[in-house]
C-alpha cells in the first residue's frame, strides 16, 4: 500500500507539468482585466487629486502623498503585464501605454499643485481627457480578446 501511495504521490506531484495555450491565454486575460481595473481607479484618483488641487482643499503633501501611491500602484501594475507575457499581444501594449500616460498624468497633477498656472492646468485637463477615453479603448479591447476567447473555448 505504501509503494502505490509513493507511486501516486510521484506521477502526480513530482512531475513536470506544463500549462496549455488555454491556461496561459485565460492568466493574460485575467491580469489584463485587473491592469484595466487599477488604471481606470488610477485615472480616478488622479481627477480627484486635480479637484483637491484646484479647489485647495488639502495640503500639497497630501496629494503628493495620494499620487505617489497610485504611481506605485500602476508602476506594479505594469511589472506585472511585463513578467507574465513574454511575448505582449495588442491589448498588453496599450495597457503599458495608458499606464505610461497615467504617470506622465500624475507627474501634471504634481506639477500644478507645485505651482498653480493656466499653462499647468491646461496640461492636466488634456491629460486627463486623453486618460479617460483611452480607459473606453482599452475596456472595448478588452471585452472583444475576452469575447473571441470564449468563443474559442466554446468552438473546442
Amino acid at each position: 500500500m505504501k509503494k502505490l501511495f509513493l507511486c501516486i504521490f510521484l506521477l502526480f506531484f513530482i512531475s513536470p507539468t506544463y500549462a496549455n495555450e488555454y491556461d496561459r491565454q485565460y492568466l493574460t486575460l485575467k491580469y489584463q482585466g485587473v491592469a484595466i481595473g487599477q488604471i481606470s481607479l488610477a485615472y480616478r484618483l488622479i481627477s480627484l487629486s486635480t479637484s483637491l488641487s484646484i479647489a485647495k482643499a488639502v495640503d500639497k503633501e497630501y496629494i503628493f502623498s495620494l499620487l505617489s501611491n497610485v504611481d506605485s500602484t500602476i508602476l506594479n501594475c505594469r511589472s506585472i503585464i511585463t513578467g507574465n507575457n513574454a511575448d505582449p499581444d495588442t491589448l498588453s501594449k496599450h495597457l503599458l501605454e495608458g499606464i505610461d500616460a497615467l504617470i506622465s498624468c500624475s507627474q501634471n497633477v504634481k506639477d500644478y499643485t507645485s505651482l498653480q498656472s493656466y499653462d499647468n492646468l491646461n496640461k492636466v485637463r488634456t491629460c486627463i481627457d486623453k486618460s479617460s477615453e483611452n480607459i473606453e479603448k482599452l475596456t472595448d479591447e478588452y471585452n472583444k480578446a475576452s469575447s473571441l476567447f470564449k468563443e474559442k473555448v466554446k468552438t473546442k
